[in-house]
């Protein structure tokens, strides 16, 4: 979850150039429209986490059966995406 919030802090200058264009005269897009998009929040983790124990019974089942991935797969996803160490 920490790694998933982290997002908004690595995104944050990126995201405020986005408002900042999507707010001028010739893209008027009202900031409160775009910035659920733009961000992360835990609820939308803990939804999709929801999801993948109903059909899954649980993440691993999911990583494996449902996406395929293999203990090489998944630990190169785990270098490649964590902050972290591996809880």
């Amino acid at each position: 979850m920490a790694d998933y919030l982290a997002s908004n802090d690595y995104l944050r200058a990126k995201n405020e150039a986005i408002l900042a264009a999507a707010g001028s005269a010739s893209t008027p897009i009202a900031r409160g429209h775009l910035e659920p998009v733009l961000g992360v929040r835990a609820v939308y983790i803990e939804a999709g986490f929801a999801e993948v124990d109903k059909r899954y019974g649980s993440f691993d089942r999911y990583v494996r059966e449902g996406l395929g991935l293999d203990d090489a797969a998944i630990d190169r996803l785990r270098a490649a995406f964590l902050a972290g160490e591996p809880r």
